[in-house]
């Protein structure tokens, strides 16, 4: 469980900064440097690929779909953050991912329910 909570808290700084990261990333040669050379790079604004959300946060993109596709189909159907899929080879972005635009105000919800559920199961 503390895995997947530092994930998130990681997860969401590095998305609530997504530009500054994916400057850095076409600075260095990164994943959005290469992609957008082959012109696969297809990030929107605030928005970043998987691949280069897994470079960022040191983990093997190829990884990265198994490891956290829970935590972010949780995040996701909880409104935290909104994902977009599009069509491409093999070793390419497919996923791109970005807070949403009431982040916080959903992060905010999924506590308060989680408290009320807790609650409710110690209440006679």
């Amino acid at each position: 469980m503390a895995t997947e909570i530092t994930t998130l808290f990681r997860l969401i700084a590095v998305l609530d900064n997504a530009e500054e990261f994916k400057r850095i990333l076409e600075e260095n040669g990164g994943a959005c440097a290469r992609h957008r050379d082959s012109g696969y790079c297809r990030c929107e604004e605030k928005e970043m690929c998987n691949i280069a959300l897994a470079e960022v946060l040191g983990q093997d993109p190829a990884l990265v779909k198994r490891k956290w596709e829970r935590l972010l189909f949780y995040l996701e159907e909880t409104g935290i953050i909104k994902t977009r899929k599009e069509k491409a080879p093999a070793n390419r972005p497919r996923r791109y991912i970005k807070l949403s635009d009431d982040w916080m105000s959903a992060l905010e919800k999924v506590i308060h329910q989680e408290y009320l559920n807790i609650k409710e199961k110690w209440e006679p």
